[in-house]
């Protein structure tokens, strides 16, 4: 893609959870089929053959949620 993202994944524990494995995988649906300029662009999402799952996103610049809580 030749541009920086952001990669989200379950953790390895729970990937094996199947109902927490399906919440995220729904999350990655919806989200990637919204189009809004206060939305991130989801690129890719999926299952890989070990089993976590991952979403593949637009990388956003600026203060990170725990920098801001603090």
């Amino acid at each position: 893609m030749d541009r920086d993202i952001a990669v989200k994944l379950i953790r390895r524990d729970m990937s094996s959870d199947h109902a927490a494995a399906r919440r995220f995988l729904r999350e990655a649906k919806v989200t990637s089929k919204l189009s809004n300029p206060r939305a991130v662009t989801v690129f890719d999402f999926g299952q890989i053959s070990e089993g976590m799952v991952y979403i593949a996103m637009e990388l956003l610049k600026g203060r990170s949620l725990g920098a801001l809580l603090t």
